[in-house]
């Protein structure tokens, strides 16, 4: 993933590349959709925390090697 700015001409002004698709937003429409991946992974997170507060639950989880973890 990676983005930056379109070059001067181009209507929209910031490029968003995906699994190597171009997709090129105007600046409202990419802090929306910045504001909707926020929203989500903060929901994400709490359904995670929750998860990990509850020792039964937490019992259940995969132990994973701290190396492997993504952070």
């Amino acid at each position: 993933m990676s983005a930056g700015l379109t070059g001067d001409g181009i209507d929209e002004c910031v490029s968003v590349v995906i699994h190597g698709v171009e997709h090129r937003l105007h600046a409202t429409t990419a802090r929306a959709l910045s504001d909707a991946l926020l929203k989500t992974l903060d929901a994400y997170n709490d359904q995670v925390r929750a998860v990990l507060a509850d020792p039964a639950l937490r019992a259940l989880l995969p132990r994973v090697p701290s190396d492997e973890l993504i952070v």
